[in-house]
């Protein structure tokens, strides 16, 4: 019993010697404000003490980063206040005018205006006076760095935005985001929809790349959205960037439509019709009359997936018994076709007299 008396002895006895103060931790975004409250600058109140200095000190410099000098102030025959004109500002060069104390309130606070990400670490306020000890308070101030920015590459590393591609059907997409700086490190994440999909994600020392991989591209992906999201903060707004996905695709069909009756007669004016959808780029289509091409006019609607074709001819006895096709090719896929073909038949006009 008596050695647990000596050991609690000893304890109030240290905190009478000095006054412990626990570490406040504040958050700031570079380039905004940072307001550092100096807890300790209470003890000024207290009666009968009289005040000389309070001085900032950061843990990476050995001189005070701000000093306010009240040594000229008569604290006997006054109220002792921070804000008093005859108090002396000091604030450290280091810092570029971008220092303030301010002094509205009885507990003045150091003021950062616009905080970079190099002032982060402990403030240190400490209060002195002419006959007593000196008090002191620590911050430890944490600097939040945004992403400067997103970008995305293809697989040579190239910069890509917007609508890229144009990608093969059936080819194997790969795209990384690239988060630009940032501190703490930001957290990458892909939105948009799309099936079959794994992403792998990467960090080094200077910044965070995620790889999206889909490892077989669909017609289902034709113009979907892929955005890249990076974020280190809820402090800080995300920064993204989107891209689309543009796929080659083959038409899907083709199709011949006979408006006329058959079979057809000598003399007659027919309108053959050929008509393909489900093609990007567009398709283009191409009539033949026994192996060699012939005119026609095309149409395209429903925002370029449906092309039709109109190819007219004045039929003749000799037309009887050709092959007409309708070829349908897409430009971005080489050997690819598809046709129909018709067997004309043509019988001669009979006049009665």
């Amino acid at each position: 019993m008596m050695r647990c008396k000596s050991f609690l002895h000893i304890v109030i006895h240290f905190l009478v010697l000095f006054e412990i103060s626990l570490t406040e931790s504040i958050f700031s975004v570079e380039g905004q404000v940072a307001i550092l409250p100096c807890s300790a600058a209470a003890s000024s109140l207290r009666p009968n003490v009289k005040t000389t200095l309070l001085r900032w000190f950061h843990n990476r410099y050995p001189k005070p980063a701000y000093t306010l000098d009240v040594r000229s102030i008569d604290q006997l025959t006054t109220d002792f206040i921070w804000s008093d004109l005859g108090a002396r500002h000091f604030p450290s060069s280091d810092y570029e005018g971008r220092l303030y104390l301010e002094v509205s309130s009885e507990t003045p606070a150091l003021r950062i205006d616009p905080v970079q990400f190099d002032d982060r670490g402990q403030y240190t306020c400490q209060v002195d006076f002419k006959f007593n000890r000196s008090v002191s308070s620590s911050i430890d101030l944490h600097v939040i760095a945004p992403p400067k920015g997103v970008v995305i590459r293809d697989q040579e590393d190239r910069k890509v935005e917007g609508v890229i591609g144009p990608f093969n059907l059936g080819e194997t997409l790969i795209i990384t985001c690239e988060a630009l700086g940032g501190h703490p490190i930001p957290t990458l994440s892909w939105s948009g929809t799309f099936d079959n999909s794994t992403a792998a994600y990467q960090l080094n020392t200077t910044n965070t790349t995620s790889s999206l991989i889909i490892p077989l591209l669909k017609r289902s992906d034709q113009w979907t959205h892929f955005t890249c999201t990076a974020w280190n903060s809820p402090l800080t707004l995300p920064k993204s960037t989107t891209v689309t996905i543009e796929i080659n695709l083959p038409p899907l069909d083709v199709k011949m439509k006979k408006n006329f009756k058959e079979p057809m007669v000598a003399g007659d004016t027919v309108t053959f019709v050929c008509q393909s959808f489900g093609s990007h780029p567009r398709s283009h289509i191409r009539w033949c009359l026994d192996g060699l091409s012939v005119p026609s006019k095309d149409i395209v609607t429903d925002n370029g997936n449906k092309t039709t074709s109109y190819y007219q001819r004045l039929v003749n006895s000799r037309d009887d018994g050709k092959e007409l096709e309708c070829v349908v090719t897409n430009p971005n896929i080489p050997n690819f076709i598809l046709k129909q073909t018709y067997t004309m038949i043509v019988h001669c006009k009979y006049t009665f007299n």
